[in-house]
């Protein structure tokens, strides 16, 4: 059963490739780019997530979620897949951050294609995604952002790092919204004083599930280095 459903979801993502006129399904190892970055280490091979499991999740935690007049951030956005299905999602603005510049001047390349399937796609609108060369650890820009979409992109390391900026910038009162799917860090999470689990989804196999939490700041914060 398994197996099908994987070539169902690879036939649905060559479709929605072929249709948008972008390439975003192949994989991508981290040793077959050139990043300089020392997060690179530890981070995560480029894959897409699967249009059927985005749907999913988004049609589960939309509820929660402020959609309309707010940022949505992909974390380890690679070639761009989950920032053009963003957009049927009515948010106000799609960010991505990508420590990879290869992976970046793919995703513009596949913005300019998307752009062009697209007849509402105006100038206007095409600037509301934004690819972004930026490491997760050291983006500066939290403050702005209101949901944050993560698959698994680092390991526990990296993710405390990010964390911590989050309570550097993140103003008082400020909410972030994380969806974080294939969680493996999540015991982070739930160490944090701030972090509020809203709800969970496992769509795609009994193996893999996401996460939504609200993220606010905390003067209570504090992970010590020695967790993994």
């Amino acid at each position: 059963m398994t197996q099908l459903i994987n070539i169902i979801d690879r036939f649905i993502d060559f479709f929605y490739d072929f249709y948008c006129g972008i390439e975003t399904r192949k994989n991508i190892e981290l040793n077959q780019l050139n990043i300089s970055s020392p997060d690179k280490i530890n981070g995560r091979p480029y894959q897409g997530t699967r249009l059927r499991v985005f749907k999913k999740i988004m049609g589960k935690f939309s509820p929660f979620l402020p959609l309309e007049n707010s940022i949505f951030l992909d974390v380890g956005c690679g070639k761009g897949r989950v920032l053009f299905m963003a957009k049927s999602w009515g948010f106000e603005q799609i960010w991505g951050i990508d420590f990879s510049p290869q992976l970046i001047c793919d995703c513009k390349k596949n913005l300019g294609q998307f752009a062009k399937k697209q007849k509402n796609l105006n100038k206007r609108n095409r600037q509301k995604i934004k690819p972004i060369l930026a490491s997760a650890s050291q983006f500066s820009s939290w403050n702005q952002v209101d949901i944050v979409y993560m698959y698994n992109p680092f390991d526990g390391n990296v993710l405390k790092k990010v964390m911590q900026s989050w309570e550097q910038q993140l103003a008082t009162n400020k909410e972030l919204y994380v969806i974080y799917v294939n969680p493996l860090r999540s015991y982070l999470f739930d160490l944090h004083p701030g972090a509020e689990l809203l709800s969970s989804v496992r769509s795609w196999n009994s193996n893999n599930e996401a996460l939504l939490y609200r993220f606010r700041s905390s003067s209570k914060f504090m992970i010590e280095s020695s967790l993994e």
